[in-house]
This record gives structure tokens, C-alpha cells and sequence, in this order.
């Protein structure tokens, strides 16, 4: 099996019973080595990864998010996962480990190097950190697409009306038209039939399902800004994870989130797909 690993499991023994079968594979994502080189000292990033270290071939590096936004969308699902991993990354896994040893026993060149990794990874984090500003604004406008009658049902979690449904539905297509454009360069979004083995549409689904959780708890106002920025990382950990076989995480919240997602990524996946709403009476957005 192969599943993501959310940076919370890096040293979890959920983890190190996992890759104890030698079959199985950690997934990392470019959040998850980001967040792992937020340790304040060589040591920290030594002890973040120890785990891994000791199962270097049994770990795939993901291409990062940019890289992945960009790749073209095709309608077989074939092969997805062997599209996403990054080929260069992956089989240096090992030598990177052994780099950050040298680093934390004290070998100058490999310090400095490591220390470059955390300021940039630290930079991108701060960026996203500072971006969420204007996100509770955002989200204020986006609850008012929703009618008193529909936000209860969010915050109550009923069953989700048909009606109900397909105005998610659009807004997710919206979402996710709307992150194709936003790419620094030119993508073709996918057409519908393709759509659902888009990492971008993916993203847009647990993106929004995070949307409607804080829509139907009241919004963002007030809330931490590194908190929503952990959200958005928790969406593409759950992204990441609907394309294998799961997600190994301490937080509830995000495999919640990914469950969720893996449940509408199979109604889109039905014969009707997204040229109708995901036809399930019992469905509710938790």
C-alpha cells in the first residue's frame, strides 16, 4: 500500500507499523518535508524524519503542488499515481537522510545547506501564512450564496437535498476554474469527463469541504491565520491521498476531511459523473 503521511505521523508509531511491511510506502508531499524542516536546529530536522530514515526505499517524494497543478489531465485513471511521483526526489530520499545527519553531527557544508532548505521552506509557509488575511472576507461572501435553511443543514449535518447538492457541486467547479486560472502559467483546465483525475479539481473538493465546515460553524473571523494556513496544507495532504491509498494522520479533522472527499470523489466518479449532482439521499457534509 502506499499512503500519505500527514507531518503530525512522521515519528508515530502508526507509521513505524506500517513500513514494518515491506510492501507498504510513505507518500510525502512538499508540505510534508516543508513543515518537517521548520525544526529549529539540524537535530530537530534528524529526529522529524528518524522514522523514514530507516526506510528510505519504502519512501515516494511527490512532485511539488505547482508542478503537479500543471500536469495534463487525462481521462483514464492509469497511472495517476506514477504521474505524481517525482522521479529525481525520489531515489535521492536516501542521500538526503544521510545529508541531514552530517548536518546535525556538525559537517559545516551540509549546515549551511540544510539551513538554506529551512529559510526557503520557511519563507513559502510565511507567505501562505500571510495570504490568509483576507480568507475570512472571503468566506463571509461565499455563506451568503447559502439560504438560512441550508447553512442548518450544514451545521446539523442532515442529509444533503438534491438542491442542496448541486449548488456545492457548482460551487467546487467554480473553485476549481478558478485555481486553473490563477496558475502562473498557462494550464487548459480538463474537460468534464476528464476532470475527475485533476489534481486542481481534487484540491477545489477539499478545499470547499473546508468551507462549509467553517461556513456552517459561523466563518473564519477572528480565527489564527497559521491555523487557516494549516488547513489549506491539511487539503492538499487529503488531495494527495485520494489519488492513493489512504492517510496516515493524528488529526482527526483532516481524515475526516479526507474521507469526506474520498465519498464525493465517488459520486463524480458515477456513470452521470458532473453532468448532475451526486445523487445520494444520505449524504451530509460532517
Amino acid at each position: 500500500m502506499r499512503k500519505v503521511v500527514d507531518t503530525n505521523s512522521l515519528n508515530s508509531n502508526a507509521l513505524r507499523e506500517f513500513l514494518a511491511d515491506e510492501s507498504n510506502f510513505a507518500v510525502l508531499t512538499d508540505y510534508t518535508v516543508m513543515e518537517t524542516l521548520q525544526a529549529d536546529s539540524a537535530a530537530g530536522v534528524q529526529k522529524n524524519i528518524a522514522v523514514l530514515a530507516e526506510h528510505p526505499s519504502q519512501v515516494l517524494v511527490l512532485k511539488n503542488m505547482a508542478a503537479v497543478s500543471r500536469l495534463k489531465v487525462k481521462k483514464r485513471s492509469r497511472g495517476l499515481q506514477r504521474r505524481l511521483i517525482d522521479r529525481q526526489q525520489t531515489p535521492r530520499f536516501k542521500d538526503w537522510c544521510l545529508n541531514v545527519a552530517a548536518a546535525a553531527d556538525g559537517d559545516p557544508g551540509k549546515a549551511a545547506r540544510l539551513a538554506e532548505l529551512q529559510a526557503e521552506a520557511q519563507a513559502h509557509l510565511d507567505l501562505m501564512t500571510s495570504r490568509m488575511g483576507s480568507y475570512a472576507d472571503n468566506l463571509a461572501e461565499a455563506a451568503k450564496k447559502f439560504t438560512p435553511d441550508e447553512l442548518k443543514i450544514l451545521r446539523t449535518k442532515q442529509p444533503l437535498p438534491p438542491e442542496l447538492q448541486d449548488k456545492i457541486v457548482r460551487s467546487i467547479l467554480m473553485l476549481t476554474a478558478q485555481l486553473y486560472a490563477s496558475q502562473p502559467q498557462a494550464v487548459e483546465p480538463p474537460q468534464t469527463a476528464q476532470l475527475h483525475n485533476s489534481f486542481v479539481f481534487r484540491f477545489a473538493v477539499c478545499a470547499h469541504l473546508l468551507d462549509l465546515k467553517r461556513i456552517a460553524a459561523g466563518g473564519a473571523k477572528g480565527a489564527n491565520p497559521a491555523g487557516l494556513r494549516n488547513d489549506a496544507i491539511d487539503a492538499t495532504f487529503a488531495a494527495f491521498a485520494t489519488f492513493f491509498d489512504g492517510l496516515i494522520t493524528a488529526d482527526a479533522k483532516a481524515f475526516e476531511l479526507y474521507e469526506n472527499a474520498t465519498f464525493l470523489l465517488e459520486q463524480f466518479r458515477k456513470p452521470e459523473g458532473l453532468e448532475a449532482q451526486p445523487e445520494q439521499p444520505g449524504a451530509t457534509i460532517s
